[in-house]
């Protein structure tokens, strides 16, 4: 629709003018220079980008445990618990490995795990199998257990205290617009798929599979990151 992309462009634009604006005062309201910080810059993308390819499926799965696997709405909210249970289990764990390794071997590691479980989450979803797509959740669970806290931990430490608040914000500003963006995303490449004749299953599973994708430019953002120990 050619208002909504009139919108968007403006949002855009309006963003980018805000950012130089920013840049370039003595005294800006956020401090977007703070993003020279290699480490810190990778940091924040990285959750951008996880956040980008993890939020959608949440409603996706949602979606394909009703109208595809037939579940009540109950068991179809729980038919997510795989995802979030390693999240749970692992993330006390991740913690000391970040204060004994740093970021980067973590989200190495996590991205790795992250994707693949994306993979095998797609395939589940062509094959109709919730074995499968379980797997899958649990290896993105545990992915997303080594990246977003270890990552939104150092970034915070990358920083004064002062400007901790700041940085927080900025992060999860950054991890709502990815989230948003992502949800968006998926909708788009299950409907294109869903014009293109293919079945309700299939359209997700090829959604799943893109945002595998995105998660891959994860691995080379985490490949990347500068080799610096935590502490």
């Amino acid at each position: 629709q050619p208002v909504f992309l009139a919108m968007l462009g403006a949002g855009v634009l309006l963003t980018s003018l805000f950012a130089y604006r920013q840049l370039v005062v003595r005294r800006p309201l956020v401090h977007l220079a703070l993003f020279a910080d290699r480490r810190l810059r990778a940091n924040v993308l990285l959750i951008g980008v996880m956040q980008f390819a993890m939020a959608s499926l949440v409603v996706q799965g949602s979606i394909y445990a009703r109208d595809v696997l037939h579940y009540p709405s109950d068991r179809a909210g729980a038919s997510l618990m795989p995802l979030l249970i390693p999240v749970i289990l692992l993330a006390r764990r991740a913690g000391k490995l970040y204060d004994q390794h740093g970021v980067r071997p973590l989200a190495r590691l996590g991205t790795v795990v992250a994707t693949a479980g994306l993979v095998v989450w797609g395939v589940g979803s062509f094959l109709e199998e919730y074995a499968v797509i379980a797997a899958g959740m649990a290896l993105l669970g545990a992915g997303l257990a080594f990246i977003m806290s270890p990552a939104n931990t150092d970034t915070l430490s990358r920083v004064p205290d002062e400007m901790r608040g700041q940085v927080s914000g900025l992060v999860q500003t950054v991890r709502q617009v990815g989230g948003a963006v992502g949800v968006a995303f998926a909708a788009a490449v299950s409907g294109a798929a869903m014009a293109l004749g293919e079945d309700l299953a299939d359209s997700i599973g090829w959604a799943i599979l893109a945002g595998a994708a995105v998660s891959a430019l994860g691995i080379v953002v985490a490949a990347r990151m500068p080799r610096v120990a935590a502490g």
